[in-house]
């Protein structure tokens, strides 16, 4: 099983709109799959923020959205295909939006 996969299924046991702090997930995962904590990176997992360049990333074919970023080391769970409406931030910039479920990149964004 792939780590992606294994994220996925972890977080499927939560009940949507469940609060965790970035610890509970990398220990959740790690303790159910032995899976190397370093290779668990929830926010890569958000609705509401990217780890770089929205233009090089397509949110179909990348990583699943799971998580909504609430603050350093806390988000919420939502699951895969919430219909999320909200801004999308990389480095504290906003680089596009969602709007129930579908998002929207920020052309005039420039790293």
């Amino acid at each position: 099983m792939s780590y992606e996969e294994e994220i996925v299924k972890y977080l499927a046991t939560l009940q949507v709109g469940e609060i965790l702090s970035r610890k509970q997930i990398i220990e959740g995962v790690h303790n159910l799959y032995g899976r190397n904590k370093s290779s668990i990176i929830p926010s890569d997992y958000c609705y509401n923020i990217v780890n770089y360049d929205i233009r090089a990333h397509d949110f179909e074919k990348g990583h699943p959205r799971l998580l909504e970023w609430i603050e350093c080391g806390k988000y919420r769970y939502l699951g895969m295909n919430y219909p999320y409406t909200g801004i999308i931030t990389h480095k504290g910039r906003i680089v596009g939006n969602w709007k129930n479920g579908t998002y929207f990149v920020n052309i005039d964004y420039q790293e």
